[in-house]
């Protein structure tokens, strides 16, 4: 009875989160009540001869909202709680003992076990027996996405990027199945099964090299920190002229992965759209905000600190209206956005479907906007660009 209590222990939050939990699930009908006795009271609208709050919708929505809130936080609370990457001081302690892979973790497993099942079902069964009008997968649902979209998040970070990429990719299938809940919980079961041997490989590794992780963290603090307190920091213009790393700060690899995974988002969020066509304004809409939003995005990355060498008076009176080295960083979005929306008018002129154009679209732009070139790194080093300082370096110019 011991080692099954305490195998409960290491998988589920804390007692007193599950007590405070049902607690509130159950007064949520009388919180209503008050809640409405005070509106009625407050708008001075007679107060009925009965109030059966339990038979509104309103209730029964509170609460069917609050469980699934509740499997939600239990999904990012199961992810995050016992894996040694989101907790330093655990990780900490596991690196000075002798685990390997096999052994048993002293937090409880990082992938899903026996009492998570036991837990699950019976939230299951309290929908089947109180709220039928919600169907039974919708818990396993809100529980393993965030799960399983937490644990992608570690495969990114130890450097497993195709396993991140593939559970990413494959939680598309839940709002493309959504209403077929067979289908549903074989997908969910496939997904898990991939994210399993993702989290056996990262564990395989362990102890983990996060010293890129640190380097990351250092330049991210380097950045938020206030200049005046950072000891290495050199000063402006010093700091910006100093060597950096010319490669790309998203990788091709990188680029076509997020291209592709946001233009099958975009797919499966349109198969929850009923019969969009091009007669409506919401497709046109998303095609102006695509095709000027990113190219302004990024226009405003490369220019905001680096400035033609002339200005636009000089460029008038001296005729050099154009200065390819420098221009290159502003004509390559702007081609970019007007070839996503003449690409955009093409199939409105030919009513191509809205369900799988705008997709494509997504991916076509993110595929050009990332991928494309110059990267700033490099365009920094040999375009044709003139600094200047921007918020608090105005006032840290270093006297030579």
């Amino acid at each position: 009875m011991k080692r099954l209590l305490s195998s409960f222990r290491l998988v589920l939050p804390p007692t007193n989160w599950i007590v405070l939990a049902a607690i509130i699930y159950i007064l949520i009908p009388w919180g209503l009540r008050v809640f409405a006795l005070i509106v009625q009271h407050a708008v001075d609208i007679p107060r009925p001869d009965t109030m059966d709050l339990d038979s509104l919708d309103a209730v029964r929505k509170a609460q069917i909202c609050f469980l699934l809130a509740c499997c939600a936080i239990y999904g990012l609370y199961r992810a995050v709680n016992p894996h040694p990457l989101f907790q330093s001081s655990y990780n900490a302690y596991l690196a000075l003992t002798p685990w390997r892979f096999g052994a048993p973790l002293p937090s409880g497993p990082v992938t899903l076990a026996w009492p998570d099942t036991i837990f699950l079902a019976a939230l299951t069964a309290l929908v089947v027996m109180c709220h039928p009008e919600l169907p039974p997968a919708w818990i396993m649902l809100v529980f393993t996405f965030p799960f399983l979209a937490t644990m992608a998040i570690s495969f990114f970070i130890l450097g497993h990027k195709v396993w991140g990429y593939l559970v990413l990719a494959s939680l598309t299938l839940y709002p493309l199945l959504w209403e077929r809940s067979v289908m549903l919980l074989a997908a969910m079961a496939l997904v898990h099964v991939g994210a399993w041997m993702g989290i056996r490989r990262t564990m395989w590794d362990y102890p983990w090299d996060l010293q890129e992780l640190r380097e990351l963290g250092r330049q991210f603090r380097k950045v938020t920190e206030i200049s005046a307190r950072r000891a290495d920091y050199l000063g402006w213009p010093l700091q910006f002229l100093s060597l950096r790393d010319p490669s790309p700060v998203i990788s091709y690899f990188d680029g076509v992965c997020i291209s592709l995974l946001v233009g099958l988002w975009t797919y499966a969020a349109m198969t929850l759209v009923r019969n969009p066509t091009w007669f409506d304004p919401q497709p046109w809409l998303f095609c102006l905000f695509l095709s000027g939003v990113p190219p302004l995005i990024r226009i405003f990355g490369y220019c905001s600190r680096l400035r033609p060498p002339i200005s636009l008076m000089g460029r008038l009176l001296t005729g050099r209206w154009l200065i390819p080295k420098y221009d290159i960083a502003v004509l390559v979005p702007m081609a970019i956005g007007g070839a996503t929306l003449a690409l955009a008018t093409i199939a409105s002129i030919r009513q191509w479907p809205v369900a799988w154009t705008l997709p494509l679209l997504v991916t076509f732009m993110l595929l050009l906007i990332i991928n494309v070139g110059p990267t700033f790194a490099r365009w920094q080093l040999t375009g044709a660009v003139r600094i200047v300082p921007k918020g608090l370096e105005r006032s840290e110019f270093v006297e030579l």
